[in-house]
């Protein structure tokens, strides 16, 4: 199929599959991909998460996150899907372990798609997986790698960092490789994890992925990019035609769009990720190479209030070359930030110099605060290993609290 056509025949499959999505073109002539209408979160809360499970045993259920109306999302895999899915991070992971000797691996990340098919991938890589519960308390999570001693270990950027807190030295587990997925890993912080585990930057692997898609890039060493899969058709949008009233973003900074050729049981047409990236890149239109962009900075919606100023990439830049061995959890309340700091080195001075750096890297950031949207910049330090407290292993890096909860 040419690549022309690609979309249309997307286009056409997503019609007879969801009879809602052919009402919003009706009566429009489409001529481009860009003319289909935006996959929005609000559509989609309309349309499809909130839709009745299906009552046929070839069709997983996944429920995750929440929505504005406060019920959990549902989203639907078939056997086509999750078959795709196995077989596509199968060729992945087998590129990024290329020439190392992987006999044994651990899935380490908790619940969600990427986990329940974890096994599924190693085993047709001929590796044998261990999978921990995030649940687990982190001292059977640093047991099972002292015990079982894998060469791959599979996790979330949060997951790993406390394990490198609570571990005297993570060299001794043996670890070759490491993939990630879940959460933004900047390329400092990658390196400081790399340097804890006695490897290099090489043997960490970032992929991104959502619930709705499946895996959708990776970051190749090689290039220094995000490389989108072959399946996917990217583009990019500004904030303000998803109707975000928000700031403008950098000049080569947009938010994420997503169309995918294989996904079957999910409207996969123009998705609004709204991960916001930088350097976005469009595949060749001579089908020579994939879409790719540098990094992914932060994310964007009605569900953040503040969250279209945020940049957990950014602030684990500047923390990352002050405090290389810090765990980084950002909070706001109100109209608060505040940045938690857990390292062995925190003192005062690093303390200010992390806020004068936040303020110099995120110019946005320092302009709500003269202008009196947001207060000064909170940066304390807690007690190493402990950023805060915690419920178990797995802790998002960036929280919304009600005002008065921190």
């Amino acid at each position: 199929m040419q690549a022309a056509n690609r979309w249309e025949h997307k286009w056409r499959e997503v019609e007879r599959m969801y009879p809602w999505y052919k009402e919003l073109t009706k009566g429009k002539s489409i001529r481009s991909l860009a003319e289909l209408p935006l996959l929005t979160a609000p559509l989609l809360e309309k349309r499809y998460y909130r839709q009745q499970t299906p009552e046929d045993p070839g069709i997983s259920v996944y429920r995750t996150s929440g929505t504005s109306a406060k019920g959990r999302k549902t989203i639907l895999y078939s056997i086509e899907d999750d078959d795709y899915y196995v077989s596509l991070k199968q060729m992945l992971f087998a590129e990024i372990i290329k020439g190392a000797v992987i006999t044994k691996a651990v899935s380490d990340m908790g619940t969600g798609h990427a986990a329940s098919t974890a096994d599924a991938v190693f085993a047709a890589l001929g590796i044998d997986c261990r999978i921990i519960p995030f649940e687990q308390p982190l001292e059977k999570h640093i047991e099972m790698l002292s015990t079982y001693r894998p060469e791959l270990l599979y996790t979330m950027p949060s997951i790993l960092e406390r394990i490198v807190q609570g571990s005297a030295d993570p060299k001794v587990y043996g670890i070759r490789k490491i993939i990630l997925v879940g959460e933004i890993a900047s390329v400092r912080w990658i390196a400081n994890i790399a340097a804890a585990f006695g490897l290099s930057k090489e043997d960490i692997t970032d992929t991104y992925g959502s619930i709705e898609l499946g895996t959708m890039a990776y970051f190749s060493h090689t290039h220094g990019r995000y490389l989108l899969e072959d399946n996917i058709i990217a583009e990019t949008v500004q904030p303000r035609e998803l109707g975000l009233s928000i700031e403008p973003l950098r000049e080569d900074e947009a938010v994420l769009v997503l169309t995918s050729l294989n996904r079957k049981l999910f409207p996969a047409l123009r998705y609004v990720t709204y991960d916001v990236v930088r350097g976005f890149r469009p595949a060749p239109e001579d089908g020579s190479g994939a879409a790719s962009f540098e990094s992914i900075v932060k994310r964007v919606g009605t569900e953040f209030k503040h969250g279209e100023k945020m940049s957990i990439y950014d602030i684990e830049e500047v923390v990352g070359a002050i405090l290389p061995d810090a765990i980084v959890r950002v909070s706001v309340s109100g109209n608060k930030l505040q940045v938690t700091v857990s390292s062995a080195f925190a003192t005062g001075e690093s303390l200010q110099a992390i806020k004068e750096g936040i303020r110099e890297q995120i110019p946005e950031i320092g302009l709500m605060i003269r202008n009196g949207l947001l207060e000064d910049i909170g940066v304390n330090a807690s007690p190493y290993g402990e950023p805060g407290e915690r419920k178990g292993i797995k802790e998002k890096k960036l929280r919304f609290e009600e005002p008065g909860s921190m």
